[in-house]
């Protein structure tokens, strides 16, 4: 089941974020593939900036998004987190169906800018980007992201947790 929240966090909290990210000295790089498991190809890139991964903080910035959005969480352990970049393409792009992990657990989508890309959930209705816009849903459940066509990127941070 997927759960949407609009205005997730307080103005000032989301600004601060959006304001950190979306600065010419914020580190992101090149993913030649969105999926692990699918093949190359030229559309199929976005940028990322790895956050949390195997039990260790891999970002100056997990401090701030760990205080104001994962705080907000009912979460017992950190998976993985990261932000995501996908560039705008002339037409909407689906990418790979995919899972985070097979195991159950849980998954918040935070979007830091509104645009016509979206998260498409197999069997589900599909969630547009809308910033400050917190989904909730379950990764291990088959679910694809898209590119954008009408602002220069779709900015997300993902987090797995339990």
């Amino acid at each position: 089941m997927i759960k949407v929240i609009d205005d997730f966090l307080p103005k000032d909290e989301f600004d601060f974020i959006r304001n950190h990210v979306f600065n010419q000295q914020f580190p992101l790089y090149l993913q030649d593939e969105i999926v692990d498991h699918e093949k190359k190809c030229i559309t199929h890139i976005n940028f990322s900036h790895n956050i949390y991964a195997n039990n260790v903080s891999l970002s100056p910035f997990f401090d701030t998004v760990n205080q104001l959005l994962f705080s907000k969480l009912d979460m017992r352990s950190l998976i993985r987190s990261k932000i995501n970049c996908y560039p705008r393409t002339d037409k909407i792009i689906q990418h790979t169906w995919h899972i985070d992990f097979e195991y159950e657990h849980k998954g918040i989508l935070y979007y830091l800018n509104t645009c016509d890309g979206e998260t498409r959930f197999k069997g589900e209705n599909s969630v547009k980007s809308k910033e400050n816009r917190a989904v909730f849903f379950n990764p291990s459940k088959l679910h694809a992201s898209t590119s954008c066509t009408d602002d220069k990127c779709r900015w997300s941070i993902i987090a797995n947790y339990l």
